[in-house]
């Protein structure tokens, strides 16, 4: 019967428009989610009954004669348009400005998504990752040398200590030359910074200096001042305080292994790519390297870090000193509608919507730039959503009416019996 139809169409209209206003609610509620792009949903007009086909009869053609029973949803369509980039001022923060989507790897299992949402942290390992946990991926492995300069040891200091003992007194004074031992002293004298030479003993006033060659070894101690009332001393040359290392950027190695992007200092071996040039005089250790001695306070300490247009990712040194240590890479596709949305601004299904570029530099072949310190927002536009659904309430509402319209038809013929 035709009101059957009728129904039919009404009933069509109500569960199409549903999910209208399902999308309309998600996109609204999705407004301020980092990265999140909006979709909209398509109707199509749903299966015809055909009650007479077209024809081409002699000299002229007969029109078909159709109704439709109704409409439903073809597809949801994304809108992968551009959202507004907005500055956070946090490091960790990387927006996408233009085409392209940040690598993600799921370091438990090694599942592997893309995303537009750049509110990145980094971990207590030194992993750039997302806030679920997942490695944003680019190139590592950047390395630095540097060059030491100064005469400062491990300990802090220039040479070992040395004590003069006994030492010669004649009639309660010392005596105004001593002869330092072989190797004592230490090498390397700094005449702005010379040994500590201290006098111990049961007497008072005594004072001196170092005699030093041209080498400029210490080789022996004179005395100002022989001092009085000594029975017993002992001279000490102590361990001179040497100047500072001072630490320089030599060169750099740019990162060239793909995996996870780590921002953090490497260790203080060579393995991880920092290594000393010795220019000090060492004399525990003459002409060999002495990153062994070093204190890892002496050297220079990760400040900050930055992240280019192009996705170098640089560490900035306390001593002013900046290298890369990382490079973030992009990955772009032929048709982003074939992506599956996995929730947490994560998309799966790279493969099936055609990779075109896998791992490309940013603002490179197309892809877009990295702004650190920003954010791609949202980009649903409320004024449109809010439009959009009021016209579909209404259109829900008119589905409604022909049911109501349809019922009470119906219920005339049904009184045509009485």
């Amino acid at each position: 019967m035709a009101l059957s139809g009728s129904l039919g169409a009404g009933v069509a209209a109500l569960k199409s428009f549903s999910k209208g206003l399902e999308v309309i609610g998600n996109n609204i509620a999705n407004s301020s989610t980092v990265g999140y792009k909006g979709q909209r949903i398509e109707y199509g007009e749903s299966f015809n009954n055909i009650l007479q086909r077209s024809s081409t009869a002699v000299g002229a053609s007969s029109s078909a004669s159709q109704i439709g029973s109704g409409v439903n949803v073809v597809t949801t369509q994304g809108l992968f348009n551009q959202g507004t980039l907005t500055n956070t001022g946090l490091a960790t923060d990387v927006g996408i400005s233009g085409e392209g989507y940040f690598r993600v790897v799921d370091p438990n299992d090694g599942s592997t998504f893309i995303t537009r949402a750049g509110n990145f942290r980094v971990d207590s390992l030194g992993y750039l990752v997302t806030q679920s946990g997942l490695r944003v991926q680019g190139l590592t492995g950047g390395t630095a040398t540097f060059i030491a300069t100064g005469t400062r040891l491990g300990t802090g200091e220039q040479a070992p200590a040395v004590v003069v003992d006994p030492v010669s007194i004649v009639a309660g004074e010392i005596q105004n030359t001593i002869l330092v031992p072989a190797g004592g002293g230490g090498s390397g004298y700094d005449p702005a910074n010379p040994p500590e030479i201290t006098i111990q003993g049961d007497g008072f006033g005594a004072r001196a200096t170092a005699v030093v060659n041209a080498a400029g070894e210490v080789t022996g101690i004179t005395i100002t001042n022989g001092g009085r009332g000594y029975t017993s001393a002992s001279i000490i040359i102590g361990k001179p305080p040497g100047s500072d290392i001072a630490f320089s950027l030599q060169e750099q190695n740019l990162p060239d292994n793909y995996g996870d992007v780590r921002i953090s200092m490497p260790d203080l071996n060579v393995a991880d790519g920092i290594q000393f040039n010795n220019n000090t005089d060492d004399a525990l250790n003459p002409g060999t390297p002495f990153a062994n001695e070093l204190l890892v306070d002496h050297f220079p300490g990760l400040q900050s870090f930055a992240v280019s247009s192009t996705g170098d990712v640089q560490l900035l040194l306390d001593n002013g000193d900046f290298f890369t240590v990382a490079q973030i890479l992009m990955t772009n596709v032929a048709d982003p509608q074939a992506l599956i949305r996995e929730g947490d601004n994560l998309y799966s299904g790279a493969a099936v919507a055609g990779i075109t570029i896998e791992n490309g530099t940013p603002g490179t072949a197309g892809l877009g730039t990295l702004q650190q310190g920003s954010l791609e927002l949202s980009n649903v536009d409320m004024t449109e959503e809010f439009a959009e659904l009021i016209s579909v309430q209404r259109a829900f509402q008119a589905g409604s009416r022909i049911i109501t319209t349809a019922d009470t038809i119906l219920q005339e013929v049904i009184n045509l019996k009485r």
